[in-house]
């Protein structure tokens, strides 16, 4: 099982619609790839620095998916049309990570 994660850091100024994020961006993600492995989202809202501080990320979105080889598949197809919807939510570069879940 693999976990795709979408970390968008938190920079004064910057702009994410969590609810479009949550009620269109990620079930339009989970519908395109789910033919290629894709099982469920989850999104967290960060809200502080494990000493207080300010959140290093404003959102983080992750993606449970079967197969880093399919998840790959879905991408070359249906990659630049995610990619497109971006700007309806965020103004943020993501740092993308791609993990194994092994526990």
């Amino acid at each position: 099982m693999f976990r795709v994660s979408a970390l968008y850091a938190n920079v004064h100024g910057a702009r994410f619609d969590f609810e479009y994020y949550r009620r269109s961006h990620f079930p339009m993600v989970l519908e395109l790839l789910a033919p290629f492995g894709a099982l469920s989202f989850e999104i967290d809202r960060g809200l502080a620095a494990a000493d207080g501080g300010t959140a290093p990320f404003v959102a983080v979105g992750h993606l449970l998916v079967e197969s880093a080889e399919r998840l790959t598949e879905g991408l070359a197809v249906h990659g630049s049309r995610m990619a497109a919807d971006v700007t309806n939510f965020t103004d943020i570069a993501a740092q993308l990570q791609v993990s194994e879940i092994i526990s």
